[in-house]
């Protein structure tokens, strides 16, 4: 019955997240820090996010056995070793799980022979086997040398490659599976299949979708932004009619990206909270200002959060109370208020008699 019934499964959303490093000192575009990974994690946890497993998503694909509400993955490529520093202990606390993908070569022996990559330690095999025996970090392959599969001679091994090293050093089979720097083709698919991979990512940024259709060969991830990030959010009263005014929505420091804003107010009804406003940009950056218009009856105080494009990474969120509103006119141009105190002084006149008769003449006219 189960296996009959999995056909008439609805699909499930699931995003699976892909960090690269969460370091002390972040210097690239996808090194995200160790204190904004905490914060990531903790606002997932508040919006009830539950990290899954591989073989949990092809259960309810497979058998239909049922996943928590709201569904997603963690995931790294490369095997840092500040994993076990500035990730581990942060995942514990929402008892969440995630995947690291190994290029294999770079995994020696003992902490005695630690390797670098990317200018950082990398994990040694006997820490990777202690955290197996653990429920926080589950490990699949990244090929053995790190290579563009596209341009490999040979992707078939490579992966195959992966997969053997992780069996040889952990006495793990894993058939999980990351195409190094996004490179995937229906080709590279084949060859995973071929090396006995059940469950294998590539880039997309889209969120995945679990169902009895799903190719588990190609499952999209959205890549976390990193770099350091500023914010900036203002909400501003106009006398347009139709509207109370809107909020806008700065970037002064921090790498180009893709994002949603969304906007909610204190009248929350009901247990589903909508936002009262949103909106999309596309690569924004330091030289751009993005506006959302807010409506006539909004609550206050407000908060406006900033996402990725598919609202699941929040970036930046704060609060705007009623007190912190600036006023626009129509135009764009504060407007102007003006109160006048005159004083009247009196003024002393040396007139000659001829103008005195002349004033005289004029005020008896009228």
């Amino acid at each position: 019955m189960l296996l009959r019934a999995r056909f008439f499964l609805p699909t499930v959303e699931v995003p699976i997240l892909l960090y690269d490093r969460v370091s002390d000192s972040v210097s690239g575009i996808y090194d995200v820090s160790a204190e904004d990974f905490h914060a990531h994690i903790e606002a997932l946890a508040a919006d009830e996010y539950k990290t899954v497993s591989p073989s949990r998503l092809r259960a309810y694909a497979i058998w239909g056995i049922p996943l928590p509400e709201r569904p997603f993955v963690i995931t790294f490529d490369n095997a840092y070793r500040s994993l076990l520093s500035n990730v581990k202990p942060v995942l514990q606390e929402q008892n969440y799980s995630a995947i690291i993908n190994l290029a294999t070569t770079y995994m020696a022996p003992d902490p005695a022979g630690r390797l670098m990559l990317n200018g950082e330690p990398m994990l040694t095999w006997s820490e990777i086997k202690n955290e197996m025996d653990g429920d926080v970090f589950i490990f699949g392959g990244h090929t053995r040398n790190y290579v563009d599969l596209e341009r490999h001679i040979n992707p078939f091994n490579e992966i195959r490659a992966s997969r053997t090293d992780i069996k040889r050093a952990t006495d793990f089979k894993s058939s999980i599976f990351s195409y190094p720097f996004g490179a995937f083709t229906s080709k590279l698919a084949d060859d995973a299949k071929r090396a006995k991979i059940k469950f294998a990512m590539r880039y997309g940024n889209e969120i995945a979708k679990i169902g009895a259709e799903t190719d588990f060969l190609a499952l999209p991830r959205l890549r976390v932004v990193g770099g350091r990030h500023v914010f900036n959010a203002e909400v501003i009263e106009s006398i347009s009619s139709g509207v109370f005014g809107k909020v806008r929505i700065t970037h002064p420091a921090g790498p180009s990206m893709d994002m949603s804003v969304l906007v909610y107010d204190s009248n929350l009804q009901g247990e589903v909270i909508k936002p009262v406003a949103r909106g999309e940009i596309a690569d924004f950056d330091s030289n751009k200002t993005f506006e959302i218009d807010l409506p006539s009856d909004i609550v206050f105080p407000l908060i406006i959060s900033v996402f990725d494009k598919s609202c699941i990474v929040r970036y930046f969120e704060t609060t705007v109370p009623k007190i912190s509103v600036k006023r626009e006119s129509a135009l764009g141009h504060p407007p102007i208020k003006l109160e006048y105190e005159v004083d009247i002084m009196p003024v002393e006149l040396n007139l000659n008699d001829e103008v005195k008769t002349i004033i005289q003449n004029e005020s008896l006219e009228r």
